[in-house]
Order: structure tokens, then sequence, then C-alpha cells
């Protein structure tokens, strides 16, 4: 499903192996929203790309980063470091992402369950 040049389509940060993605995913379709899926572990996350979601979701960098993998333990974790450098080690490492991320260029959230999913529409 995917419409380029249109700002109301969605990108989703998706992982096949996720069940959550794949919830997401099936909301999105069963709701008739157009998306574009982004397979991230596959593709990479580019630091401009963090930085809009950040921005246009309002979020801090820690608010978007799984931290219950190894990597936020060893890299971020206890750390002082600044919002590029946790940036750099997401985009290195972009497992660290929270997923399912939704985004267009008017909101972003995390999908997690079906009541943030409600607020795509």
């Amino acid at each position: 499903m995917k419409n380029k040049g249109s700002e109301k389509i969605n990108k989703v940060y998706y992982n096949s192996k996720c069940s959550k993605c794949r919830i997401a995913k099936d909301y999105l379709e069963n709701n008739n929203i157009q998306f574009s899926l982004i397979e991230y572990l596959k593709v990479g996350i580019f630091k401009k790309d963090i930085k809009n979601i950040l921005k246009i979701g309002n979020f801090n960098i820690l608010d978007i980063i799984r931290k219950k993998e190894e990597e936020y333990k060893i890299y971020i974790k206890d750390k002082k470091l600044s919002e590029n450098k946790i940036i750099d080690i997401v985009c290195k490492y972009p497992k660290l992402l929270q997923r399912p991320l939704i985004f267009n260029n008017k909101k972003a959230l995390i999908a997690r369950d079906e009541k943030s999913l409600n607020k795509i529409m």
C-alpha cells in the first residue's frame, strides 16, 4: 500500500519477527490506512530520520529506545551521552529502536498496543 508524495502516508519501522509489528501492519491494512514498511534491520536507519521522528513525535531519544537490549546496557545505560551520540549508537545498532514506530509528516507514535494504533487515524 504505497502512495508516494502524500504527507498522510504512514511509514512503519517494521520487523517481521515482531508480533507487535505484525499486529500494527494488520491494523493499518484492515483500516485502509496507507503505509510504507521500512524494514530497518535490513536497510538501516539514518540519523536525519531519527531526528525527524524525535521532532514530529516530541520524543526524547530515550523514549524510542529498547532498554532491555544488550547494546543499550553496554553502550548507553548509566552513561552521560549527548542525544547525537545516542542517535549514532542507534544507527549502528538499529535493533535498539522501539517498534513498531509509525510516523508521517504530522505525527509519530510507538504503536505497542491498539490504543496507540487508534491515534494514527
